[in-house]
């Protein structure tokens, strides 16, 4: 990756559409190459765009059948090897101004469409993660399947669901000991399916983050390199009213137990449980001022109510779920409040649930530079990953969000600072 080479630079060997007992190579004609991950969806998306010289719009009736084959891999990086269904064509002019039409293609993972057709009915006592993989064994997948561990046993079931939509009713149940959030998502990468604890892929992703470095001073000129930032965007939520009313500062859940008739509580008040979870910083700081938490939130008024089942068990048959809903609610809250996007050279070896560092080089010596860069640097959970190929090279779109700033911004006293273990 740090070769003579463009730091953009890209060995793309096969891009092959199939369809019926046939095959046709895209390479030659290609124009750009998308390939979409995210901790939001199911399954990969992918978008081909290509020349269509040999008019195989109108030769192919696409109806579904047809796969696509891409391999690539930056270059010193891994190779990256991915299968697609086509669900979707659409044609446009020649975006060059040539005769030929252009010819888009819309591709999802085989699992995406399996799952659409297949129901599960069923019933379970083992652990959530135990039965995530039962349920995801049904598609008979080639691709693994990472599990984090779940905590907790009952009995639940699935009405007629699809397999995709059974993993995301087993994500809203799941929970841990060991990472208080117990926020857990199904999603698919390069690498595979997922059923992941994002607390957990925070606290093992900060180990190996991968640097990523921009120089905000106009007067240096930037050196393209693998890890050079080639455009950044930031957007801080402002929103104090709304982060209130989710529950992100203080809340509290009760659990109504009409077979024992009783009322189980349980709060969450971030002034005094900061230092229960995993941050994006090891050295973090809330993003609130202690001020604000202490003369804002005296009092609890987000409240989250549950209801136990005719067994006594509660709504997520763990025996704690109340315990989870707003520990669940702050996290998530928290990692909405600070995202970026950026662009940069490809990287065939970055995927969500990567943890990634932003270097932002401060533009003056000024304090209120330095303040700014210190608050916007440093760890980002990745979220999104586009791995975009054209004719002119690879780059990456990578979206991360941080639930927190690090502390060695001026006057960290003012705010909550994690005293939790490195």
């Amino acid at each position: 990756m740090k070769g003579s080479k463009p730091a953009n630079s890209v060995k793309l060997t096969k891009c092959q559409l199939n369809f019926k007992e046939d095959k046709h190579d895209l390479l030659p004609d290609q124009l750009k190459i998308q390939i979409d991950e995210s901790i939001e969806n199911n399954s990969l998306r992918c978008h081909i765009l290509f020349l269509d010289a040999a008019n195989l719009y109108n030769k192919i009736d696409f109806d579904g059948t047809e796969t696509v084959n891409i391999d690539f891999a930056t270059l010193g990086d891994r190779e990256v090897s991915s299968t697609f269904r086509i669900y979707k064509t659409d044609v446009q002019p020649d975006p060059n101004g040539g005769n030929s039409q252009a010819v888009h293609l819309h591709g999802v993972s085989a699992e995406h469409f399996t799952s659409a057709i297949l129901d599960v009915n069923q019933s379970y006592r083992e652990s959530i993660g135990q039965f995530a993989q039962l349920v995801f064994d049904k598609l008979k997948s080639d691709k693994k399947l990472t599990v984090h561990k779940t905590d907790g046993r009952g009995t639940t079931i699935i009405p007629g669901m699809t397999v995709f939509e059974a993993m995301d009713f087993l994500v809203s149940r799941a929970y841990s000991t060991s990472y208080r959030s117990s926020a857990y998502r199904f999603f698919e990468t390069l690498d595979g399916f997922y059923f992941a604890n994002i607390e957990q892929l925070i606290a093992e992703g900060k180990e190996d983050a991968i640097t990523f470095i921009k120089n905000q001073d106009a007067r240096i000129k930037p050196v393209a390199s693998w890890d050079t930032i080639e455009s950044i965007n930031f957007n801080i939520a402002k929103d104090s009213m709304h982060k209130i009313m989710s529950g992100m500062y203080a809340s509290e859940a009760k659990e109504i137990d009409l077979i024992n008739q009783r009322v189980i509580e349980s709060d969450f008040i971030l002034g005094e449980q900061f230092d229960e979870f995993e941050h994006t910083d090891t050295d973090a700081m809330s993003l609130e001022s202690l001020d604000f938490i202490e003369d804002s939130l005296k009092n609890i008024n987000t409240s989250f109510w549950l209801f136990s089942g005719q067994t006594g068990e509660t709504t997520a048959q763990s025996g704690n779920f109340v315990d989870i809903i707003p520990r669940r609610m702050y996290y998530l809250s928290a990692l909405e409040q600070v995202k970026m996007s950026m662009m940069i050279p490809g990287h065939s070896s970055l995927s969500p649930g990567q943890v990634v560092k932003i270097d932002m080089l401060e533009v003056t010596s000024k304090t209120k530079g330095k303040e700014q860069a210190a608050k916007i640097s440093g760890n980002y959970f990745v979220t999104d990953v586009q791995h975009i190929i054209t004719q002119e090279g690879y780059n990456c779109i990578v979206k991360g969000c941080k639930d927190s700033y690090r502390s060695n911004i001026p006057n960290p006293d003012k705010n909550i600072v994690s005293k939790r273990p490195s």
